[in-house]
């Protein structure tokens, strides 16, 4: 694969169906930052890197499934039991790999340099690729295929510099003053 191209082939799946206990809102997706939901970035990162592009959201978000069916999105709706069982149900959903997974909750910054990171990892061999920003998981990641049982291989690939804010709780926003 030519990973210089615009877009590769496969998917993204926006992870936002959580409950979001931390913050006190589980629409964290939906937050509005610089009159734009989170989301929106997001989004247009992930069609920058696949042609495809799924938010998986729950039971717990009505909210963003209805932004989704508003925008003309396409949504799986997950059973909203916790991130493990939600990327599971999502990954199934989907028939074009590899996936890149994305949290509907992160303010993204770096959209270059995690452009380039990602198409990098399309083109490893392992079965998932973590991306980490200083050492430390993201969640975004790359899933090359589906997974299997037992698992298959799994790699990390660090991005030594900031790219990314996730917004887990309300004292987050006020880090992302620092980045607009």
């Amino acid at each position: 694969m030519d990973i210089s191209s615009d877009t590769a082939t496969g998917t993204t799946i926006i992870m936002a169906g959580g409950l979001g206990t931390r913050m006190g809102n589980p629409e964290k997706a939906l937050i509005m930052v610089d009159e734009s939901p989170l989301i929106q970035g997001v989004i247009a990162f992930g069609l920058s890197v696949t042609p495809d592009l799924r938010v998986c959201c729950s039971v717990n978000t009505p909210e963003l499934c209805a932004y989704c069916d508003r925008k003309g999105l396409k949504y799986i709706r997950s059973g909203g039991r916790g991130y493990e069982q939600d990327i599971v149900e999502c990954l199934r959903a989907v028939h074009k790999f590899p996936v890149l997974v994305l949290p509907g909750d992160v303010f993204l910054h770096g959209t270059e340099i995690l452009r380039e990171a990602v198409r990098y990892a399309f083109s490893l061999d392992d079965d998932v690729i973590s991306i980490l920003q200083l050492g430390e998981y993201t969640g975004i990641s790359v899933f090359r295929r589906q997974p299997t049982s037992p698992p298959g291989t799994y790699s990390s690939l660090e991005i030594p510099v900031r790219f990314c804010v996730n917004i887990n709780k309300p004292s987050d926003l006020s880090i992302l003053k620092t980045y607009r």
